[in-house]
């Protein structure tokens, strides 16, 4: 009986459309200008080849597609289509396996190896046999030059203001975690952001309205914009995001958890080379 019911089901969801078997679909636009504008900025006579298909996922959505493209580029060196590459918004990777990494406008993936280009774009929810290129080659962005000066401005001014928000709670100016860089940006020019925290206990007995209070004023007086949340407070100023989290413990007579995330105020935008 229950072999029955599920070769029913299974006939009625292929009747409805809901195959788990990928299905070729249209390539998008976006992903195919995006790809061909890159590649013949170095090889004007270059020609990718195009597929896309659903992602076998079921239930399925519109979005559940992995679309992909091939190209060779012959006598192409890395450091030219990387160039190509940040003048054109994408992100350059840290990635092992292949001589380049990058991550494009419209959440483009691209690898060269050798003369080898794949180029994909996975917006899927399990693994389909289409994919070729490992996923966390695209994790760990590589910034140019322009962006590492950028970043380590804006790491330094954080870590200003960590301190100076350890000292109003009487914490001391303990360095703050050392922040790892991450993927930022959409459909335009990708960059790179990071996000510094800092946690620690306050004692039981803390009197937090209070603490806040004065990190507000400090704040305030500083030049910064500051808005209360429920367990703490939000603040933007020299360039930066702070989000302050400070409530008593669930336990008596536990310590008060403490975080302070800061992060800059919008996306490291990728230049230079």
């Amino acid at each position: 009986m229950i072999r029955r019911v599920a070769a029913g089901l299974a006939v009625l969801l292929a009747a409805a459309g809901c195959s788990d078997e990928p299905e070729p679909v249209p390539v998008a636009e976006d992903f195919s200008d995006t790809v061909t504008s890159l590649l013949r900025a170095v090889d004007g006579g270059a020609t990718p080849s195009f597929g896309a298909e659903t992602c076998g996922a079921w239930p399925a959505t519109p979005d559940q597609v992995i679309t992909w493209a091939d190209a060779t580029l012959t006598g192409v060196a890395p450091e030219r289509l990387r160039a190509a590459a940040v003048a054109a918004g994408w992100q350059p990777q840290t990635a092992d396996g292949v001589d380049l990494a990058l991550v494009g406008p419209h959440d483009v993936l691209l690898a060269l190896t050798g003369e080898t280009v794949r180029a994909e774009r996975p917006n899927c929810t399990k693994s389909g046999d289409s994919r070729r290129l490992d996923h966390n080659d695209f994790t760990r962005p590589d910034p140019t030059e322009a962006q590492a000066r950028a970043v380590a401005d804006g790491q330094e001014r954080a870590a200003r203001t960590a301190a100076a928000i350890r000292g109003i709670i009487g914490l001391g100016g303990r360095a703050a975690d050392e922040p790892a860089l991450a993927n930022c940006g959409g459909a335009g020019p990708r960059g790179v952001t990071w996000t510094m925290r800092d946690t620690a206990k306050l004692p039981a007995r803390t009197n937090l309205p209070a603490v806040l209070s004065q990190m507000d004023e400090e704040l305030r007086s500083a030049g910064w914009t500051t808005q209360s949340t429920p367990d703490g407070m939000t603040a933007t100023g020299d360039g930066l995001t702070a989000t302050i989290t400070a409530r008593h413990s669930s336990i008596e007579g536990d310590p008060s958890p403490f975080l302070l995330e800061i992060r800059p105020g919008e996306c490291v935008p990728v230049t230079g080379s």
